[in-house]
């Protein structure tokens, strides 16, 4: 499950925040759904389910989240990360 700890900012009128990932070791060691979570001031609590699969073995590997618009742009996003064994 995946939410935000505190809103995102309105910026220029958008308050959405989006995340995306990406693998850092393993590229092809799984898949995940969505691609894509969308938050704002009115939902940025609510819980979002991210489905992660395996689909090859592999060492551990990390999911790093990519965090566009919202103000979390300048968030780092290693700390967020998802580890995967």
């Amino acid at each position: 499950e995946i939410w935000l700890s505190t809103p995102p900012h309105r910026i220029n009128g958008n308050d959405t925040v989006i995340i995306q990932w990406k693998p850092r070791e393993c590229t092809d060691c799984f898949t995940w759904t969505p691609k894509q979570l969308s938050f704002n001031i009115e939902n940025f609590q609510k819980r979002q389910i991210l489905k992660i699969t395996r689909v090859k073995d592999g060492s551990q590997t990390n999911l790093i989240p990519v965090f566009n618009g919202g103000g979390f742009d300048n968030v780092l996003p290693e700390v967020y990360s998802i580890i995967i064994q």
